[in-house]
């Protein structure tokens, strides 16, 4: 019919009333769309057909042949705004539908050339652009949205993202700055845009700018970590740009007084320390910092970050004995890797002088004050004759003579022997028992008894074999072994009954009468006579103790430390104490294994002390050179 037809126009509407027929009776999409596209190649204006044509494209999901459609349609119109409202939506069709992105860039800069002022245009050439790194024409896209955002949030990112073009992709610092200059004018606290203008004006040597930007944003930044960079900065301006070292210096302390705990700025301040060849202040700089660790350690004593933090610490103290006491705790909490075990190889495995620990002057760092002087020599001068007023017998151990290891030909007792004779301890037996497995104890009898659980031997190290005679010998050596075992209060009552031998009545009220008389008569009846004016002096020495509890804590802390010091192994330490508490070293962190043990907590602490490093010092550990 359509083809008998000369008319154009009797064509045309016989072409639409075909493509309404299609679609509406026979549901024929196709056959539509054929007759439209005929029906526009004779009325190319026709807009009702336009528009049917595009809605069966768009049901039909024929996004190329809507494509070709809408630039026919282009070509056509007049309008100046049904021109760019066609535009917008073939951009948008190129980009979403089709994936052409030059196509859509095509597009959208023709309709931004047509109306300059169509912000979702030139918003979304702007991403394109942007995503493929036209970086020119990305800057020309901002500028010309930065002209039209009328909100004052959205305008400051848009000049933001200008600012970062300018600084990282079309290097022009004036420009850079000016972007991010017109950020802060919109919005003062923009930490952005002030640490991209610090950044710039540092580069420049800017001095007098970087000052003002960066003394801003110390002011403002809430984030300690960033507010520490900041100081940090602001100290180089101040010793670069200003030659001022003393406010560069202050500005450092604020950084370390902001978290005392960050390497960063502990580690600032040292360089500037350095810089300036102040060893004095390094030193002590240094060694509040390793206070202020340790003060962390305190109540987490597996914290791996703590000691991962004295281990750079004393990297710069350049003390590389005190950095492999570090690396040995963290492989100890099972925190440990490459770098630690390199930093403990490199010490080497030294044995220590343990001649050296009679030495009265390592008694008095080792002990804490609660065990006084004149307490100590009281009991190196009586401890040993009233030992069987308090000894148990050795059945209640389990120990007899089945259980008595011969003087010599076992390795233990050789072990034993050797640290006897170095430590000046004349004789001892030794016991290892079963029925208490866990049990570690000296006894005092004559020669003193050392009974050692099954337990704590099966599958031991040699240093976890060190720690455990260590441990008993220095109780003997130091005499010890009688207030290491008393219970507080029948610590107190001793002690008590040796003043009276001398001031009568002096009467703890903490102590029964009764058994403060009893012990008094104990006392007198055990004392050697010849010792009793030699004795005087120490004894009334024991006055001044007021903390039974502390004082019996602080010798059984003394004999884990003696061990320690004897093997200088924290991880042997640490083993035989989980051993001695019933549990067993287990895969994975310690602080899961030893959660509650205060013993193997407060032996973590002691290993990375002030007090270890002097006495390994003394001991002869110390030595060696640190890791390269």
């Amino acid at each position: 019919l359509v083809g008998a037809l000369k008319r154009p126009d009797a064509r045309a509407e016989a072409l639409r009333l075909a493509a309404a027929v299609a679609e509406e009776r026979l549901g024929d999409g196709a056959r539509a769309v054929t007759n439209l596209k005929a029906l526009l190649e004779l009325l190319p204006a026709d807009r009702a057909a336009f528009d049917r044509l595009r809605r069966l494209c768009e049901q039909r999901e024929a996004w190329a042949d809507l494509a070709g459609i809408i630039r026919a349609r282009l070509e056509v119109l007049d309008s100046a705004a049904a021109t760019c409202a066609l535009l917008w939506d073939l951009a948008r069709m190129e980009r979403d539908r089709l994936g052409d992105r030059e196509a859509a860039k095509a597009t959208l800069k023709r309709l931004i050339s047509l109306d300059g002022a169509h912000l979702e245009a030139i918003r979304a050439a702007t991403d394109l652009y942007t995503e493929d790194e036209q970086w020119v024409e990305t800057a020309d896209m901002l500028i010309r949205q930065a002209r039209l955002e009328k909100d004052p949030t959205l305008a400051a990112e848009v000049f933001f993202r200008l600012g970062v073009l300018y600084d990282e992709k079309l290097p022009d610092p004036k420009r850079a700055a000016a972007s991010f200059g017109k950020v802060v004018s919109l919005n003062s606290a923009d930490i952005r845009a002030l640490e991209r203008l610090s950044a710039i004006h540092l580069r420049n040597e800017e001095w007098k700018s970087a000052l003002a930007v960066t003394g801003k944003l110390v002011e403002i930044e809430a984030r300690p970590h960033r507010r520490i960079e900041h100081l940090v900065t602001l100290s180089r301006i101040l010793e670069e740009g200003y030659r001022d070292p003393r406010r560069a210096r202050e500005a450092l302390i604020k950084a370390v007084e902001v978290d005392p705990m960050s390497l960063e700025a502990v580690g600032e301040l040292r360089l500037f320390y350095e810089r300036q060849n102040d060893r004095r202040s390094l030193m002590v700089h240094l060694d509040r910092s390793v206070t202020n660790v340790r003060s962390r350690l305190v109540p987490s004593p597996f914290l791996p970050e703590a000691y991962r933090s004295l281990l750079k610490l004393f990297e710069w103290r350049q003390a590389p004995d005190q950095q492999a006491c570090a690396a040995a705790a963290l492989i100890t909490i099972g925190e440990g890797g490459d770098r630690e075990r390199e930093v403990l190889a490199a010490m080497g495995g030294g044995h220590p002088r343990l001649e050296g620990m009679k030495d009265p002057e390592l008694d008095e760092i080792l002990f804490p004050s609660s065990a006084n002087s004149g307490f100590r020599h009281t009991m190196r001068l009586l401890g040993p004759s009233l030992g069987k007023l308090y000894r148990e017998d050795l059945s209640t151990f389990g120990a007899g003579r089945s259980t008595r290891v011969p003087r010599s030909g076992h390795p233990l007792r050789e072990l034993a022997n050797r640290m006897a004779a170095e430590l000046g301890v004349a004789g001892y037996d030794l016991h290892v028992v079963s029925d208490r497995p866990a049990i570690l104890a000296v006894e005092p009898y004559d020669p003193p008894a050392i009974i050692v659980g099954s337990a704590l031997l099966e599958g031991a190290t040699a240093g976890e074999l060190t720690f455990i005679v260590g441990r008993c010998m220095k109780l003997i050596q130091s005499a010890m072994v009688l207030p290491a075992k008393l219970k507080a209060l029948q610590l107190q009552a001793l002690v008590a009954a040796i003043v009276r031998q001398y001031q009568p009545d002096f009467e703890p009220t903490e102590v029964p009468p009764v058994e403060l008389l009893e012990r008094t008569k104990q006392v007198a009846k055990a004392m050697p006579r010849k010792l009793r004016s030699e004795l005087m002096p120490f004894a009334l020495g024991c006055v001044g103790i007021a903390d039974f509890v502390q004082l019996g804590d602080d010798i059984r802390k003394v004999a884990d430390r003696s061990g320690l010091l004897a093997c200088g192994d924290l991880t042997a330490a640490v083993g035989v104490l989980l051993k001695m508490s019933g549990r067993k070293p287990g895969k994975g962190p310690l602080a899961k294994v030893a959660k509650g043990l205060r013993e193997i907590e407060q032996i973590l602490l002691y290993g990375v002390s002030e007090e270890y490093f002097e006495l390994r010092r003394m001991l002869g550990l110390a030595g060696g050179s640190g890791p390269g």
